[in-house]
């Protein structure tokens, strides 16, 4: 690491003053670039280049700069090209939303680089992408999700959900988002790779994005939002898709299967919010449930049995 320290403080000096002729400063600065490039790639060195230099930095603008002067037959093609890489961060999430997998969209929503490119499409006003952090920060749905994980999991995994608890939505949307990046890149580490558990996105199953969804749609360019849109009319209903399909197969006790599951229940409550509770009084307090509860406990192994 000491080795790679003399090009970094070179390149810092350099940077400070970059009046002189052209020539000579493309020629020094390849120079440094080329020292760094050897250290960099030396063994036991944790720097990568030359993208742990430039992560920062937002490259759209750069990009369209050199895009006008070039000629006209390629300056289209680039322009074409660079307009589509600007929202490319979007590109996943539009996709999940195509598949109707809501959570899956959400997973990329909750990231720095798509909350990022929202506030640009906002015309970098951050107003949008903030309502929206905290919209998602602040709910009752992520309070609850945390609160059950901080009693299910023992004390050493407990860092990155208190993170996400203690996020400061008074804070300004650039530290909002840094601390959020921050919690969640701690779910990347080995011990959260847990049997039946899929960090972060376990702690987001319960939030509804609909809602968050649509306002993304808003700021959207007319070129994407038409299919995004659309998309995400049809994604709506997705849950409803399954027990439709059991329906037709006339396979009715497995539609009541699907009735009880956490998205189906969700969508129901949105039609009406008192039929969720009626259904689950009907299924779970139903004496033929019950009588096939106490009959599988019957001839159970005591370890499967707290289900």
């Amino acid at each position: 690491q000491e080795n790679l320290r003399e090009p970094l403080e070179m390149l810092q000096k350099f940077a400070q003053n970059l009046d002189g002729d052209m020539d000579e400063i493309m020629l020094d600065l390849n120079d440094i670039l080329k020292s760094m490039k050897v250290y960099a790639a030396a063994p036991n060195i944790d720097f990568s280049f030359p993208m742990d230099l430039v992560k920062g930095i937002d490259p759209i603008d750069i990009l369209k700069t050199i895009g006008d002067k070039l000629p006209a037959p390629l300056g289209m093609a680039y322009s074409k090209a660079l307009e589509l890489a600007a929202f490319a961060p979007l590109l996943p999430m539009v996709e999940c939303v195509k598949n109707s997998d809501l959570q899956g969209a959400l997973k990329y929503i909750i990231s720095a680089p798509v909350m990022k490119l929202i506030a640009k499409m906002a015309g970098d006003s951050k107003e949008i992408p903030e309502k929206i952090l905290k919209k998602i920060l602040d709910s009752p749905a992520l309070k609850l999700s945390i609160g059950k994980f901080l009693k299910k999991l023992p004390s050493n995994l407990h860092a990155p959900f208190e993170q996400l608890q203690n996020i400061d939505l008074e804070a300004s949307f650039d530290d909002m988002v840094a601390e959020l990046d921050d919690a969640l890149q701690c779910f990347k580490a080995p011990e959260f790779d847990l049997p039946g558990l899929k960090f972060p996105d376990a702690i987001f199953e319960t939030f509804d994005p609909i809602d968050i969804m649509k306002e993304i749609g808003s700021v959207m360019p007319s070129s994407l939002a038409m299919i995004y849109n659309k998309a995400l009319e049809l994604a709506s209903f997705a849950a409803a898709l399954p027990l439709i399909e059991k329906i037709k197969d006339g396979d009715l006790g497995g539609a009541i299967g699907q009735i009880l599951s956490m998205p189906l229940l969700k969508l129901v409550a949105k039609m009406d919010v008192s039929m969720p509770r009626d259904i689950l009084k009907k299924i779970l307090q139903n004496d033929a449930l019950q009588a096939s509860i106490e009959s599988a406990l019957s001839g159970m192994q005591e370890n499967l049995r707290e289900p």
